[in-house]
């Protein structure tokens, strides 16, 4: 079993709160399993910084703040800006319509897998597991995220979906400028959403 994977699985989608304990021996007991798997999973989540391990005192759910917000959209404005100028710089050609084709605006209840599909999917285009891989890391902390911004404001979900249509649209007709501006401001409008629900919901920086 991934307990890893679970756990984390349970920090994204906000089973586990922000701040909230996590007993480790709580887990295993409910599991039927033993500390050794749990521990290693709750080491390599503190390493990824999903949990905060205070030795000898607990365990607990990191807090998103605003400034963790503002860097990993800096490292995404910086990649998936150079995940565009890549697909325009080696000519890769690709069907708009079938990366789009379980898209439309009501979509909203899956909102969060129809965004992680199309960002991945660009990254996909590029042909780079590198680059694949930092941008599944990337999404899996915007995730995080999502999951609080989605509860709070369905406005924005569907004009993200209508942002995500542009930048396709202007990659599909071979207009670089044009793509690159409209993801820089979908990766903008979408950091200060992100923001403003922040601190709408915690009042804290």
């Amino acid at each position: 079993m991934n307990w890893y994977g679970i756990i984390k699985e349970e920090i994204i989608t906000n089973k586990r709160k922000q701040g909230e304990v996590f007993d480790e021996k709580a887990f295993a007991l409910e599991h039927n399993i033993s500390r050794t798997p749990v521990r290693e999973a709750v080491l390599k989540l503190a390493d990824e910084g999903y949990l905060i391990v205070m030795p000898r005192r607990a365990t607990i759910v990191s807090t998103i703040s605003i400034n963790d917000i503002k860097k990993i959209y800096e490292l995404r404005m910086i990649l998936e800006l150079g995940i565009i100028h890549h697909i325009f710089s080696k000519n890769i050609y690709f069907d708009p319509e079938e990366i789009m084709k379980d898209y439309n605006s009501e979509s909203i209840s899956r909102f969060d897998a129809m965004d992680i599909e199309f960002h991945m999917s660009l990254a996909k285009l590029t042909g780079n597991q590198y680059i694949e891989k930092t941008m599944r890391e990337l999404m899996d902390k915007c995730q995080r995220f999502m999951y609080i911004q989605n509860a709070n404001s369905v406005e924005r979900l569907r004009t993200a979906i209508n942002e995500h249509y542009e930048v396709m649209n202007a990659i599909a007709i071979r207009n670089e400028a044009l793509a690159t501006k409209l993801m820089r401001s979908h990766l903008e409008n979408s950091m200060y959403a992100y923001i403003t629900t922040r601190e709408n919901l915690f009042k804290i920086n």
